[in-house]
């Protein structure tokens, strides 16, 4: 696998359009999309030529950025593996010390993954994400580049 910076945006938005009602709250429009490459850092996981995933990273401060990964539904079997090749390039990059991540309460499954690979519940956003008309609580992830687990071995 190869992780790479992309400004490809005609790639961002055909990764996004294959994960739109999955990850956008309610009222957001495909149609009216365009990836952000000003503020956003837009890395591609290849593996050969295929795109298995996309990983969003905001700058918060200094040492920590806000990371949104999107695996593609046909490889999400392989997403651990992904995300920690992600998180090696992350790591190997620096100088960044911390990821958060930004969970809605409905994606149980994510909060669970991402405790495997080391993120640790910080808090709690309450009522601050619509989805499916219902107003949605949203966990607040961090993982210190020590709590990473980026090995095979979780």
């Amino acid at each position: 696998m190869k992780v790479s910076r992309t400004y490809d945006i005609p790639l961002i938005k055909q990764v996004m359009g294959a994960v739109w009602g999955e990850v956008t709250e309610d009222g957001h429009q495909f149609a009216h999309y365009e990836p952000d490459l000003q503020q956003r850092v837009w890395w591609v996981v290849k593996d050969d030529r295929e795109v298995l995933a996309l990983i969003a990273l905001d700058y918060v401060t200094r040492v920590t950025l806000r990371v949104h990964p999107i695996v593609l539904p046909d490889h999400r079997q392989r997403a651990r593996r992904i995300l920690q090749c992600a998180l090696r390039e992350y790591i190997r990059l620096g100088p960044y010390r911390k990821l958060v991540s930004e969970i809605p309460v409905y994606a149980r499954h994510v909060r669970l993954f991402v405790r495997s690979l080391g993120f640790v519940q910080e808090g709690i956003r309450t009522k601050s994400y619509i989805k499916q008309g219902l107003l949605q609580d949203v966990y607040l992830y961090g993982a210190t580049n020590d709590q990473l687990r980026v090995d095979d071995n979780g």
